[in-house]
């Protein structure tokens, strides 16, 4: 799917900058404009190569003039030569202007090859953008840029001293305010996690599967944590020509066998009209490859086409239904890249993907009732660009938990698109590298302060062909890495047991639980007000003494870990006097004589 984006010929460009990066020896020596911010290295003083050259019309520019002349090859591009900085870590910024809408840039800092985007700007504006950070070890590096898109301005780069900021904390109540206790669950361990370590991820395709023997012969037995799949199959128009193949049951049995963390995307093939431009059915998703008109069906509620949306959102929800009943937890990316244009959903503009997140959206949660998914907008190139596609609820709700990005032209630790979306988003929700074709380097991103709260290659080959055996054992056995073996025992995973008092499922038996208990005293809990969260029932169908003997006898216990969330508190006065009662008067019930095997 992805590959087929011209991701292969990214990796041959890349691979020749590198080459051509160490090849490379200084022309010439540039001298920097110091300024409070950092050592500014003017374009109209770098090196130009190919048919790039210097510019000085209009206005809005810093110095002497730009430099244009860039377009999709690598040839025509800048070199900047630095000197008189110290050895340390840097912030890289391009001061650029892209009049002719958003551009993909290329860039080599030593031999570090990477990649980025402009946002579009007006003609004679001028602004910056971060190609990320580097630990310039002399002092002295050579950084280049051109090629990608091409077809933009450069005005100079500048190198900033920089010391990673901590990461803020992030809430965890979720959208849907019936989350049920497994997402309510999952979403507390990442958020306890984020900040420090980031839980290592695989998209699975029917093509290479979950990781195999040779994978875990070359990681010394460690696999990631999070199991990455798509819906596409079960698209209608792509399951009535082919049978899809049982990936939601592979990923529940996955996720039940191991207790691991499952994310679910979709790359919807397009209601109707599909086979256009001599495309074949099968690249449905595709903006070039249907003529579905998002915004007429949308416009026309009860329509055919909006009747096949729904038809599509009903289909799916039937998948994620089964995760639901088995009591798995979903990270849900619906709509990825949309921003990008090129699949469907996001060809006609951010209003109507916007509307067409929130059909989605209120299908799945409202209509059908699903509270075990946790909603993730996926950004992608242009971050200050993708804020303003961040759906939001038609009455100004959150509709939205997580905020991934999807990487395909970065470096290792992708550091410029990290700090672009923590300036946007920081202690607001967490950020995930959702999608990358660039297996991270672990130490370059502790040392940057790259936080992501999980990342997932996109294939295998994008981690077996770029690492050595080493290597992935660097980056799975890393202390900032998550891998399944570190995770804790979710309450999906078949080796968790029911702690008996933790009737709202967050693996504790404390002040949530006393209160669930105490705010439906005497309720029949076959009856239809039966408390959100309420996990384990005992057998005479009452809310009672049995429920409160539950809480009583296990206080304080933990059955899984606590995530590092605030200690236990203690119950109020008034609550204690009633506890000290109830212990008086408590039966002791065979039934609940289990606080010998808490833990």
């Amino acid at each position: 799917m992805r590959q087929l984006r011209n991701k292969a010929s990214r990796r041959r460009v890349a691979a020749w900058v590198k080459g051509w990066a160490v090849a490379c020896f200084a022309l010439a020596i540039l001298v920097p404009v110091a300024d409070a911010q950092g050592v500014r290295y003017q374009a109209e003083d770098a090196t130009r190569l190919g048919n790039t050259y210097i510019d000085t019309s209009g206005s809005g520019y810093d110095g002497a003039g730009f430099v244009r002349g860039f377009d999709n090859d690598f040839a025509n591009r800048l070199r900047f030569d630095t000197v008189d900085v110290d050895p340390g870590l840097y912030e890289l910024v391009f001061g650029y202007s892209s009049p002719y809408g958003q551009k993909g840039y290329d860039f080599v800092v030593g031999g570090d090859a990477g990649g980025g985007f402009f946002s579009p700007t007006a003609l004679n504006e001028f602004t910056e953008d971060s190609a990320g950070l580097f630990e310039l070890p002399t002092g002295q590096e050579t950084i280049e840029i051109g090629g990608s898109w091409g077809y933009y301005f450069v005005d100079y780069a500048e190198l900033r001293p920089y010391v990673p900021p901590p990461v803020s904390p992030v809430p965890t109540a979720l959208s849907n305010a019936n989350a049920s206790a497994s997402a309510q669950e999952l979403m507390g361990y990442l958020a306890s996690q984020y900040g420090q370590r980031t839980l290592a991820g695989q998209q699975v395709h029917d093509r290479y599967g979950y990781v195999d023997a040779a994978y875990l012969a070359r990681s010394g037995g460690l696999a990631p944590a999070v199991y990455a799949s798509d819906f596409i199959d079960y698209s209608p128009t792509r399951a009535q020509r082919e049978t899809p193949s049982p990936e939601s049951e592979r990923a529940i049995q996955w996720a039940q066998q191991t207790g691991g963390v499952v994310s679910m995307m979709w790359h919807w093939n397009a209601p109707a009209d599909l086979e256009v431009n001599g495309q074949p059915w099968w690249r449905g998703f595709y903006s070039d490859a249907t003529d579905f008109n998002l915004t007429a069906a949308l416009n026309n509620p009860g329509s055919d086409d909006y009747n096949l949306l729904l038809r599509d959102i009903h289909a799916i929800g039937d998948e994620l239904q089964k995760f639901e009943d088995a009591g798995v937890p979903v990270l849900w990316r619906p709509l990825h890249e949309a921003q990008g244009g090129w699949f469907w959903w996001g060809e006609e503009g951010a209003d109507s993907f916007n509307r067409l997140w929130n059909l989605v959206y209120d299908e799945l949660t409202h209509e059908r009732g699903l509270d075990n998914l946790i909603w993730v907008y996926t950004a992608t190139g242009d971050i200050a660009g993708s804020h303003d596609w961040l759906p939001q609820g038609l009455n100004g709700e959150s509709v939205v938990d997580i905020v991934g990005v999807d990487l395909y032209n970065g470096s290792r630790h992708d550091s410029g698109e990290w700090l672009e979306l923590l300036e946007l988003y920081d202690g607001q929700t967490m950020l995930a590298l959702t999608e990358t074709g660039d297996a991270p380097d672990a130490q370059a991103m502790d040392d940057r302060g790259v936080r992501w709260s999980w990342f997932t290659p996109w294939t295998l080959d994008d981690v077996l062909n770029e690492l050595s055996e080493q290597e992935l054992r660097d980056l799975l056995g890393a202390e900032n890495v998550l891998t399944l073996d570190k995770l804790p025992t979710f309450s999906w995973s078949d080796a968790f047991v029911q702690l008996v008092g933790d009737y709202n499922g967050n693996g504790q038996v404390e002040q949530g639980d006393l209160d669930l208990v105490l705010q439906n005293w005497g309720d029949d809990t076959d009856a239809a007000g039966v408390p959100a969260g309420w996990v384990n029932d005992l057998p005479d169908g009452l809310i009672d003494q049995g429920e409160l003997d539950g809480v009583l006898l296990n206080w304080g216990a933990t059955a899984v870990p606590s995530f590092g969330e605030a200690s236990v508190p203690e119950p109020g006065a008034g609550v204690l006097s009633m506890l000290i009662g109830a212990v008086l008067a408590v039966r002791r019930r065979n039934l609940l004589v289990t606080s010998g095997a808490a833990g």
